[in-house]
C-alpha cells in the first residue's frame, strides 16, 4: 500500500516585496509524485511559487513556475518525478504585508 506524506513547506512566511522564501529539502526518492499548495493572504502578492528539483542537494533548477497576483490558492501536481530532492520557493516581485503557507504532499513505497 502506498504511503502519503504531507508536510508544511513555507510556515506563515513574509511574502511582501522582493522577499524569497525557501522550504527546507525534501527527500523525494522513494517517492512516485507530489502535489503542493500554497495560501497567498493578507496584502497584494506579486511574484512566482516554484518547486525546484536537485540530484545533488546544492543545484537547483526549476520544475514548475506559478505566477501569483492575487490571494487565494495555487497548487502544482506533479506524478512520475524523477528529481530526488525538491524544495518549494515563492519569490515576491512587489506586493505588502503578504503571509505565504505552503505545503507538500507526496506519495511513495
Amino acid at each position: 500500500m502506498p504511503r502519503f506524506m504531507t508536510e508544511k513547506a513555507i510556515d506563515a512566511g513574509d511574502g511582501s516585496g522582493t522577499n524569497v522564501l525557501t522550504s527546507e529539502v525534501f527527500d523525494l526518492r522513494n517517492s512516485y509524485g507530489y502535489c503542493v499548495q500554497a495560501v497567498f493572504s493578507g496584502g497584494t502578492p506579486t511574484g512566482a511559487l516554484k518547486v525546484q528539483g536537485s540530484i545533488n542537494e546544492s543545484t537547483w533548477v526549476d520544475i514548475t513556475s506559478v505566477a501569483v497576483s492575487a490571494t487565494g490558492t495555487v497548487g502544482d501536481n506533479k506524478d512520475a518525478i524523477y528529481w530526488p530532492y525538491i524544495r518549494v520557493q515563492y519569490t515576491g516581485t512587489a506586493g505588502t504585508a503578504v503571509v505565504v503557507n505552503a505545503w507538500l504532499n507526496t506519495k511513495g513505497a
